[in-house]
């Protein structure tokens, strides 16, 4: 570049109309330095005031030299990568700022959120537990409500099915009876039936006793006359009111009651627990 730089300086001075005279008045630079430098000519310039000629003269003129322009572009470099980071410590700043805002904003208002959360929580609970609930009762109400029972049959048989599609039945459920023992005086009544082990109870005046079953009951009264029989609320087997202080066997069944001489289940009972026979 150096070597360009004479002819530079040379048709800037001529471009503005100057003669070397005036450049060196202007510029207090000797004319032979004037003409040297235009001439590129370092032999006849000092080589410690070559930079300093050059500069003043270039800088008279207006003219960037090219390690000026060198510095320049490196300064606007610099600058460049200042105002990027700059900006980037703007917008840093600013994330932090609304950052802190935001958490001052939770702390002031901390209990209030705690219970906005609880609540939301308990929402949500409550509402999983409901739906959990209502899913189980469906799914118990299709489950027991019907059943599903599919025929089919073969050509060859003599009565030939073909269901395409399926029955619904009502599901089985079992069908309980109900007989009551309702103590008129204190008795002592040891029964069991198909729902229940064996058990023994002393009734007093007053009290009665709920038995239910699908098929059979079977009891002991210790004193007959002192009890009132009912089979479906209808009472039953009044003559027992004639066995004053007697004990009875009695069997109960759907189609009705009626005393027995004895209950082998009842009777295996009072041997193994009280001994007698």
């Amino acid at each position: 570049m150096k070597k360009d730089i004479g002819n530079i300086l040379k048709n800037k001075r001529e471009e503005l109309g100057l003669s070397i005279p005036e450049v060196a008045e202007r510029t207090k630079i000797r004319e032979n330095f004037i003409s040297a430098l235009e001439n590129n000519d370092t032999e006849n310039i000092p080589a410690s005031y070559f930079d300093l000629f050059l500069k003043k003269y270039a800088a008279y003129l207006a003219i960037a030299l090219p390690e000026e322009e060198k510095k320049e572009e490196k300064s606007d470099a610099i600058l460049d990568l200042l105002s990027t980071h700059a900006e980037e410590r703007r917008k840093s700043d600013i994330i932090f700022k609304s950052t802190k805002r935001v958490l001052l904003f939770l702390y002031v208002h901390r209990l209030i959120l705690l219970v906005l959360l609880l609540f939301i929580s308990l929402f949500i609970f409550t509402r999983h537990i409901y739906i959990m609930m209502d899913r189980g009762e469906k799914t118990g109400r299709s489950e027991s409500g019907v059943k599903i029972i599919t025929i089919e049959g073969e050509p060859g048989d003599r009565i030939s099915i073909n269901v395409k599609d399926s029955i619904m039945l009502d599901d089985d459920k079992p069908d309980f009876f109900t007989f009551r023992i309702l103590a008129s005086d204190s008795c002592y009544v040891c029964y069991y039936s198909d729902t229940l082990k064996v058990k023994e109870t002393m009734l007093m005046p007053g009290q009665s006793l709920d038995l239910k079953a699908e098929s059979v009951i079977e009891a002991k009264l210790g004193k007959s006359n002192a009890v009132i029989l009912e089979l479906e609320k209808e009472r039953v087997l009044h003559d027992l009111k004639e066995q004053k202080n007697a004990s009875s066997f009695i069997k109960i069944s759907r189609s009705g009651a009626l005393r027995i001489r004895r209950s082998e289940k009842i009777g295996e009972y009072l041997r193994i627990t009280h001994g007698i026979e």
